[in-house]
């Protein structure tokens, strides 16, 4: 039954986001004690998900159920209105979870102030939940009144539309700004020594203040941007930074994004064949049949454009860009493929013992023919 916006509704929504505050933040100082016996890597993902899962619960919840009642408003309104509840909701119960573990494991971050982490995590989760249903209110809910073949159309719309509009995104969801004159001239010759030409890249620096070294080339072919931190820009050397930066071009020549989408279109497309035809079990069975197979192959290219990077940068170098990266951001990386089913990407440390392995065979090879020569 719909929750109208009354003295009795607007009870009933309080006691209920603060009942879920005190479950989320309940269930974050107990995923607290399990995160300080994993490693940072591997912490940070199930924390990323417990979150992710309380914020979408509530939102879906409230969504769902909050009405304006007997109010005369446009829909387009009472919808908005439903959508900015639902992300403030999801947003507070979403980062009580991180509240929690923080607690509990205050170094899980350990490079970064609990309350700064915070704060970004609320920002990003009330953002994405706003972005997220909103987009579902003015288009997905229209589309499903056309039936089961224009649901089905919709799915790889959503993902196309997703990757086109990621810079966006990334610019929404993090404190962007241009770069100075000196970051710009130095990203300049990182980009040409990167062979990218700095014409047909954007650059943005991503001003936060937690110390991760990020680098990450977005968008489509005519509309790429570069975003690099201010923590990379200032612990990072030109020759590091560039193997990152070549690292980004060739996942991004491989579609990579779009490739790591693909799983999950599958999954919803094949939810939805099954659902229709057969049922919600078989659904679900078969996206996640679809999402693990899926995921594995794109490990598997995570891997090539690894390779293919150190053909050019070399694989000592990557590998120390990669691993000063993963320390300087506070992670101890994680070497166990077996926590890697759920996740598109490998692990850091799964990268950098295949990247140090490649090293350590070109340095032999060439010990080798040097021996041979002499």
């Amino acid at each position: 039954m719909s929750l109208e916006i009354t003295v009795g509704g607007w009870l009933s929504l309080v006691v209920t986001v603060a009942l879920a505050t005190i479950v989320a933040g309940g269930i974050g100082v107990l995923y607290g004690y399990v995160a300080s016996r994993l490693s940072g890597e591997t912490a940070t993902r199930g924390l990323n998900t417990i979150t992710v899962g309380f914020a979408t619960a509530v939102a879906f919840a409230l969504w769902f159920n909050v009405d304006l009642g007997h109010v005369a408003v446009p829909r387009l309104i009472s919808d908005g209105f439903a959508v900015l509840l639902a992300g403030l909701a999801g947003g507070v119960v979403g980062t009580a979870s991180v509240v929690g573990t923080l607690r509990t494991t205050p170094d899980l971050f350990h490079s970064a102030d609990p309350a700064t982490v915070c704060r970004r995590y609320a920002r990003s989760l009330t953002m994405l939940i706003v972005l997220a249903f909103g987009f579902a209110a003015l288009l997905v809910r229209p589309v499903l009144q056309g039936g089961p073949l224009a649901t089905l159309a919709l799915v790889p719309l959503i993902g196309l539309l997703c990757w086109a509009t990621t810079p966006v995104l990334i610019s929404l969801l993090n404190p962007v700004r241009q770069p100075t004159d000196a970051e710009r001239a130095r990203l300049t010759g990182v980009l040409e020594s990167a062979a990218l030409t700095p014409r047909s890249v954007r650059v943005r620096v991503v001003d936060s203040e937690t110390q991760f070294l990020t680098t990450r080339l977005a968008g489509p072919p005519q509309y790429r941007v570069l975003f690099v931190s201010r923590a990379a820009l200032e612990s990072l050397d030109d020759e590091a930074l560039t193997a990152l930066v070549v690292a980004r071009r060739e996942q991004k020549r491989c579609y990579s994004t779009l490739v790591v989408m693909l799983p999950l279109l599958g999954a919803a497309v094949g939810f939805l064949l099954a659902f229709f035809l057969s049922g919600a079990a078989v659904g679900a069975v078969l996206a996640l049949a679809t999402v693990l197979l899926g995921w594995g192959g794109t490990r598997r290219l995570r891997y090539f454009t690894d390779r293919r990077a150190a053909d050019e940068v070399g694989a000592a170098v990557l590998t120390d860009a990669i691993e000063h990266a993963v320390g300087t951001g506070g992670f101890t990386h994680d070497t166990d493929p077996g926590r890697e089913w759920f996740s598109p990407n490998p692990s850091f440390g799964a990268r950098i013992e295949r990247l140090r392995a490649r090293s350590d065979a070109t340095d032999n090879g060439g010990d080798s023919g040097a021996a041979t020569s002499q």
